[in-house]
Parts: structure tokens; C-alpha cells; sequence
């Protein structure tokens, strides 16, 4: 399994429309091939932070993902709306 982090900040008082918006394509993405989580989550550490926590069964799946539709229609949205890069960190997981 693998898992995918992301952490963002945008301005605080756009946080929930994007939220929202991230939340219309989750639906898409959670029902991909090998996805087991999709979740956009409210950061406690700023006014204006987002976090996605991604599980996938497998690298290729995940990569799937990145090439998908989806990905690249997120990307394109949140990207202009992000205050910095984003903090992207992956890990291989053994479920317990």
C-alpha cells in the first residue's frame, strides 16, 4: 500500500470553496482502480491549511492516478491558489 501526503496553505478565507471543489473531484478519484482513501482534511496548524491524505493499493495505481483526468484538473485549480509549493511526502505502508 501506499500513502501520499500533501500539505498546502491558501487564503484562509478561500479555504472552504476549494475544500468543496476538492471534495467534487475526490468522488471521481475514490472511484479509480486500486484507491482505498481519498480525504481533503482541514490543517489545526494554519487558518489556511489543507492536507490529502491518499492511500492506493499499489505505486502503479497511484500512478495512474497522476496521469489521470482528475489529477491534472486539481492540479490545475489548486495550484494558482496555493500561497507556497506544496509539502508532498509518499510512503510504502503495511497494513496492521
Amino acid at each position: 500500500m501506499l500513502i501520499a501526503i500533501v500539505e498546502f496553505e491558501v487564503n484562509p478565507a478561500r479555504r472552504r470553496a476549494l475544500l468543496e471543489q476538492i471534495e467534487g473531484e475526490a468522488r471521481n478519484v475514490r472511484g479509480m482502480e486500486g484507491n482505498l482513501a481519498y480525504q481533503a482534511l482541514v490543517s489545526a496548524a494554519s487558518d489556511g491549511g489543507i492536507v490529502l491524505l491518499q492511500e492506493w493499493r499499489d505505486e502503479p495505481a497511484f500512478a495512474n492516478y497522476r496521469a489521470s483526468d482528475s489529477f491534472s484538473a486539481l492540479n490545475q485549480s489548486l495550484k494558482p491558489e496555493m500561497n507556497g509549493p506544496p509539502s508532498s511526502r509518499g510512503f510504502n505502508a503495511i497494513p496492521i
